[in-house]
């Protein structure tokens, strides 16, 4: 028997201190990973109303099962040759920093309205290992003083407390075009309330995707050499 995504998100756990904020936006050749995330949550237990997707740049067709808030897409000041460069970051990546402010800004208005404590993001090509969310509903309801949690190896899923999203997205803003956004969340820059930093001790999260956001680094000759980098599997240490 067929089960919807939609139906999938309905079926509840329990009810959790935390938004679930997923963000997906259009990849080459229209590649997509972001049923397959919904799906999988749905399998985890999580909930529709515990769940926003924001979608930055309206590439899905039809709207999955979770909250997807309208919300106005800021532009990266550069033009994307699809390639890297020497100093900062692509432009493609400084457009993915704008996307994971509007994400979490949007997120952590959902969040004060529901009255919960942290914000889940979660990037559209991650893969909830086994039971994962489970373990996160225990972390995240026994941290008393810890307000950044890592789940991944490559911190595309990660949960902060709400009152310090504002802080983070205006550092996320002034770092856009030197950092990508993962590196300047565990930074100390933007701490300006000694904001306390934790890891989990092994990845919850699996990276599924193979098409990145950056045309350059779907060549064959960036994937031969940095591909091994990018890999990783439930259960890694972190």
């Amino acid at each position: 028997m067929r089960v919807s995504l939609a139906l999938l998100l309905v079926v509840a756990a329990r009810a959790r201190n935390y938004e679930v904020c997923i963000l997906t936006a259009q990849r080459p050749n229209n590649v997509s990973y972001v049923q397959g995330l919904v799906r999988s949550l749905g399998m985890e237990g999580v909930a529709m109303r515990d769940a926003t997707l924001v979608d930055a740049d309206n590439s899905l067709i039809a709207p999955l099962g979770p909250k997807m808030p309208t919300a106005l897409r800021a532009l990266a000041d550069c033009e994307d040759d699809g390639n890297d460069v020497v100093v900062g970051v692509p432009c493609k990546v400084q457009q993915t920093n704008l996307d994971v402010v509007m994400a979490l800004e949007t997120c952590h208005l959902q969040a004060m309205r529901s009255h919960k404590k942290f914000v889940l993001f979660i990037e559209d090509d991650m893969d909830p290992c086994p039971g994962s969310m489970r373990t996160v509903d225990a972390v995240l309801r026994d941290s008393t003083h810890v307000h950044a949690v890592r789940f991944s190896k490559f911190s595309r899923a990660f949960a902060i407390r709400a009152w310090a999203i504002p802080d983070l997205l205006r550092e996320i803003r002034l770092q856009a075009d030197l950092a990508p956004y993962d590196l300047i969340v565990w930074s100390t820059h933007w701490n300006r309330k000694r904001t306390f930093f934790h890891a989990h001790t092994t990845n919850l999260f699996h990276h599924v995707g193979d098409t990145s956001t950056v045309q350059h680094r779907n060549e064959p000759g960036y994937r031969n050499v940095y591909g091994k980098m990018r890999s990783d599997y439930c259960g890694e240490p972190l």
